[in-house]
């Protein structure tokens, strides 16, 4: 399935910060599950601002 907001950069801290590495990254979407926040996905259809607070987790 094709994102809608595919993540098109990622920076190296991003990357060292949360585990991921860069390929894992690229190419899924800004608003999938693993953000778990559906309000995202609402602001980017609706095209408007979004102010939140995220708890990332490292992977593994």
């Amino acid at each position: 399935v094709q994102s809608l907001y595919p993540i098109v950069y990622c920076s190296d801290g991003f990357c060292e910060l949360t585990g991921y590495a860069r390929a894992e990254l690229m190419q899924k979407s800004c608003a999938c599950h693993f953000l778990l926040m559906a309000q995202i996905q609402g602001a980017l259809d609706e095209r408007r601002e979004f102010k939140t607070e995220l708890v990332f987790y490292k992977k593994g």
